[in-house]
């Protein structure tokens, strides 16, 4: 189930990152540091699925770090991006990843916990 929601949310932040950046590269490097960023940061664990609030908080942290690593990646392109698309990319993905992430674990657990009639 895990890795369900890992695959989702490389997805999901390659797709917001691309639409924003329109650099296939960049978008590929920002989704995969932010999945690292938040899976180094235990946000995947079911302890912390279960709360929609300690998703924020490891998200936050994992953004944190990840628009750090992104925004100096960009600082050595040649045509280096805004970096008001980076910064507002990184929000977006910060705010739509918790709520798939515990939408998803409670889906997951609801189907999987049905009682047999």
């Amino acid at each position: 189930m895990n890795g369900i929601i890992i695959y989702i949310n490389l997805a999901l932040s390659f797709i917001i990152s691309y639409r924003l950046f329109d650099d296939i590269l960049l978008a590929s490097v920002t989704s995969v540091v932010l999945v690292l960023g938040a899976y180094a940061f235990r946000t995947y664990e079911y302890e912390s699925l279960e709360s929609l609030n300690e998703q924020f908080v490891r998200m936050l942290v994992s953004t944190f770090f990840t628009a750090l690593f992104v925004l100096l990646i960009n600082s050595f392109d040649s045509v280096p991006l805004p970096n008001h698309k980076i910064i507002a990319g990184i929000i977006l993905v910060y705010f739509a990843l918790p709520f798939v992430n515990f939408l998803c674990y409670n889906l997951f657990v609801n189907m999987l916990q049905r009682p047999k009639e």
